[in-house]
Formats: C-alpha cells, sequence, structure tokens
C-alpha cells in the first residue's frame, strides 16, 4: 500500500501470494480523516517520494478477506499533506502488523507552514 492518497494501490494476497483483491483507486467512504499540526503554529513537513513498496501489512485472518470490513485512516499533515497511517480491518487497528517494503528515495519536497 502506498502511503499517499493520490498515489493509492492496494492489494491482497493470501497466504500463497495469490492476489484476491487490487485497486488503484482510493474510496473516500472507506477513509477517515485527521488533522495533525494544523494550527497557528509554523512546522517544517518534508515528504519523501519513494519508488517501490512502501508499507506492507501482514495481518492474520481466519476467514475470506472482505473489502467492506476494510478502513484507512489518513492524517493530514499541517494542512498541506495527507498520509495513509493506519489499517482497520473488521474494527481492529493492525498498525503493529506494518512493515516497510523495498523503497528507493526519488526526491524531497519541503513544505514549510505559517500557521492556519
Amino acid at each position: 500500500m502506498g502511503p499517499f492518497p493520490q498515489t493509492f494501490i492496494l492489494r491482497v494476497e493470501d497466504e500463497e501470494g495469490k492476489v484476491v483483491y487490487e485497486t488503484d483507486v482510493l474510496d473516500v467512504d472507506k477513509v477517515d480523516y485527521e488533522e495533525k499540526h494544523c494550527s497557528d503554529k509554523a512546522f517544517l513537513i518534508i515528504e519523501d517520494y519513494c519508488k517501490g513498496e512502501q508499507v506492507v501489512y501482514d495481518i492474520p485472518l481466519e476467514e475470506d478477506f472482505d473489502i467492506d470490513k476494510l478502513r484507512l485512516k489518513v492524517y493530514d499533515v499541517g494542512c498541506r499533506v495527507e498520509v495513509i497511517n493506519e489499517i482497520i480491518y473488521d474494527e481492529k487497528s493492525y498498525e503493529i502488523y506494518k512493515s516497510y517494503g523495498d523503497t528507493t528515495s526519488k526526491g524531497y519536497y519541503y513544505h514549510l507552514t505559517a500557521g492556519i
């Protein structure tokens, strides 16, 4: 799963590596947005644009995957940058199952907020 909603890719594989669900369209009805660091204080936000598999969740499921049980937590950082931060499946957070895939940095973007 990519960390930025505008470059979103979701691929679900079973334990044998067979793809059971795949999409590159972020369903906004499945997203919970939360603002972080949106205030009258100034913040420096640094985005690292990477190529590759940024975030991997290994979630043990007892039943077949059901897309209707999936929700994503997106942080709006500094009211400038949206980042997918957490996956929720069947009302349970799976943040602890997150690992980072193989990536290569392609450049940085810097945002200096002057307060909102």
